[in-house]
């Protein structure tokens, strides 16, 4: 149970930085 939580907490982590790494770029296109 422990290492479930333990995975869903990595693979949000995980999410949040794709997701913060696609808004990087998609700026960086509109600053181009």
């Amino acid at each position: 149970m422990l290492i479930c939580l333990y995975n869903m907490n990595k693979t949000k982590k995980w999410i949040q930085w794709m997701e913060s790494l696609r808004v990087d770029l998609d700026a960086r296109e509109q600053d181009a």
